[in-house]
């Protein structure tokens, strides 16, 4: 347990961690990479190819955009 009320679990096999924010946001994090949830409940992750963000990115298929990205996921 942190000063600010966070909750830190590491993995020395595995090289990972877990963190539980006191605000309530996740971060968990590996050797490949990491998902974030923050407070109002947006997702990233970040992998070898880059970091993506559930609410920021676009949906695109062959023909084209087929949506704006969704806020708030």
């Amino acid at each position: 347990a942190k000063a600010d009320g966070s909750i830190l679990v590491h993995s020395l096999l595995a090289g990972s961690a877990a963190e539980l924010g006191a605000d309530g946001s996740i971060t968990l994090s590996n050797a490949a990479g990491g998902l974030a949830i923050d407070a109002a409940g947006n997702v990233v992750a970040t992998t070898p190819l880059g970091t993506f963000g559930a609410g920021t990115h676009g949906h695109n298929s062959p023909f084209g955009p087929i949506g704006p990205p969704i806020p708030g996921t």
